[in-house]
């Protein structure tokens, strides 16, 4: 798998997509995404603790509460 991807030029990123090995040059452009998705399922864990060992339960309850309002926006914002 080709490390260097974002050191590439456009001409040789295209090379890369178009003619490159399938499930690596896959794999490499859906590494973000992946890394985004873990860090975003991770912070829920980690508000949890924090806020419940310095807030309790009230805070925990308004974070999750507040969470699926929070997306709904973002999602609509996004279109």
């Amino acid at each position: 798998m080709n490390l260097s991807f974002l050191k590439q030029n456009t001409e040789k990123r295209r090379e890369l997509i178009l003619n490159g090995p399938i499930l690596s040059t896959l794999f490499l452009l859906s590494a973000p995404t992946l890394m985004m998705g873990l860090v975003q399922s991770i912070m829920p864990i980690m508000d949890g603790i924090f806020i419940n060992n310095i807030v309790g339960t009230i805070g925990a309850s308004a974070i999750t509460y507040s969470g699926p309002i929070i997306n709904m926006t973002a999602a609509i914002a996004q279109g």
